[in-house]
Parts: structure tokens; sequence; C-alpha cells
């Protein structure tokens, strides 16, 4: 009699997928605002100097009925983390960070740890920065 081994759970399908980690220093940020608010953060990966961008998130939503744009949970948290782990937008241009990828896809960024505060690198991970500020307004919604 064959035995069923169990479905994997969320966690270990994710343990399977190999992250990636390259080096690359920020070059550039860009905010551009038509007609909605997107981030880009220009890096150059040194294993072949080519130009990347390790960002590419829509920051606000557009509003039909206001015919403007609106802000987002998840575009303040990401400007808000990005603040706290370099100090300013400013101060990304020149930092050298290891660009996380799985399958192709980049899904972050950490610092290194000279370059971090108490020696501790920070991560960002856009997945979870998105996974969290659905909760947080699915929660606010609940009331």
């Amino acid at each position: 009699m064959a035995r069923k081994t169990p479905a994997k759970s969320k966690a270990e399908k994710a343990e399977d997928k190999k992250i990636l980690m390259s080096l690359a220093q920020i070059q550039d940020f860009q905010i551009t605002a038509q007609p909605v608010m997107v981030m880009k953060i220009i890096a150059k990966q040194e294993s072949n100097g080519k130009p990347v961008d390790i960002c590419g998130k829509i920051l606000d939503d557009w509003d039909e009925k206001q015919e403007d744009r609106i802000s987002t949970v998840f575009g303040c948290e990401v400007i808000r983390l990005l603040c706290l782990t370099f100090g300013s937008l400013q101060k990304m241009k020149g930092r050298i960070v290891h660009v996380l990828s799985c399958e192709d896809k980049i899904i972050g960024f950490q610092t290194l740890r000279l370059e971090s505060p108490g020696g501790k690198p920070s991560t960002i991970l856009w997945d979870d920065i998105l996974k969290k500020t659905t909760k947080e307004k699915e929660d606010a919604a609940k009331g």
C-alpha cells in the first residue's frame, strides 16, 4: 500500500524556491507621477555592469470619481522603510546592496552589514510589504 505524502505548507513551498543574491550599486531613483506615482530604483549590477530596476512599484492609486491620485498604505510604507533604511531617499545613491531575486524576478534587496546601523542588514521584500499593508487595510475595514 502506497503512503500518501502530506501536502506542503506555504512556508515549505517557499523554502523550496531558491533566493539568489547579487551585488549592485544604487545609481539613481526616480519617482514619476503621471497618471500614478511610480518609484524606480536603478542599480548597476556588479556581475555584468547592467542597470536594473530593483523597485518599479506603484505608490498610489487613481480615483476615477475624483479624477485624482489617492495615497495608499503600501506607498507610504515603501517610502517609510526606505527612509529608515538609508536615512533619506537621496542617501540611497551610491549604496551597494544585495539584490534578492527568485525565479528571475527581483523580490527586494538587502543592505550590506558594514553599511547598516548596528551592523544588522535591513531587508526590504516587496511582497512582504504588500501583504502587511493589505492585512492592515483589511483589519481597519473590519474596525
